[in-house]
């Protein structure tokens, strides 16, 4: 039985949820990892062997991406309470988390996500809003290429609606679903942002929730299925010992 255990443990401890924090004006909530934008960036560690390896900004244009500060890049401005936040977040979570990364004007910015169990269902969550008046003719894409799977979601733009069919607004809640990871275990998440004139014209990264669930190898079947037959087996045993 120690065994059954032992495989079924094993297993577990392959799922976790992981907490992003973007930006660099408030502190973070607890048990939440902040990642901030630089252009020398170093992997940051998200816990459970999973880490941010690469943050690369790309695109045309005179587009930037930076840490966005609570006077424009920031839900709410210099509000305390904001409104409309995720329900995987508290009120004082999305107050502390409402700063952001922003790309804006034909920039592109690549967040490469490795060190995810091949096999491994992933869903991610993205808070990616900013102040009223931004118009986030924007798209965001993930990917993990080794298992074929790309998702885009676009914003096009103010009192429009989302590709996903969500109404846009300057709070805007994200989510894709079943990505299967592939044999490289890495996913992708791709901001770009219309090449304009337009400052307003801005991709936010807030705060994003990763969460893997571990898919059991066909091993840890065939151990859990021998232990139990073994099980089923000392049980006969014990029970025609009773009966003699």
């Amino acid at each position: 039985m120690t065994a059954a255990f032992v495989a079924a443990g094993a297993m577990a401890s392959q799922a976790a949820t992981i907490l992003v924090d973007f930006g660099i004006h408030h502190s973070s909530p607890q048990g939440w990892t902040n990642v901030q934008y630089s252009s020398s960036f170093s992997a940051v560690d998200l816990g459970n062997g999973i880490s941010i390896t690469s943050m690369t900004k790309g695109g045309s244009g005179s587009g930037n991406v930076g840490n966005g500060g609570c006077s424009g890049g920031c839900i709410g401005g210099g509000s305390t309470n904001v409104s409309n936040f995720p329900t995987w977040m508290t009120q004082e979570q999305a107050n502390m988390a409402r700063d952001s990364i922003f790309v804006n004007n034909g920039a592109t910015l690549t967040l490469t996500i490795g060190g995810f169990t091949p096999g491994t269902s992933v869903s991610i969550d993205l808070w990616a809003g900013r102040n009223s008046g931004a118009t986030q003719q924007v798209e965001y894409t993930v990917s993990s290429t080794s298992s074929n799977f790309t998702q885009t979601i676009q914003l096009p733009g103010s009192n429009s609606s989302a590709s996903d069919g969500t109404t846009l607004n300057s709070k805007e809640k994200l989510k894709w679903e079943n990505i299967t990871v592939g044999d490289n275990g890495v996913i992708t998440l791709l901001v770009k942002s219309k090449n304009n004139s337009t400052n307003n014209n801005v991709a936010s990264l807030n705060a994003m929730r990763i969460v893997t669930t571990a898919i059991p190898e066909p091993s840890a079947f065939g151990l859990l299925a021998g232990v139990g037959a073994l099980a089923l087996a000392v049980s006969r045993r014990r029970r025609s010992r009773k009966v003699a």
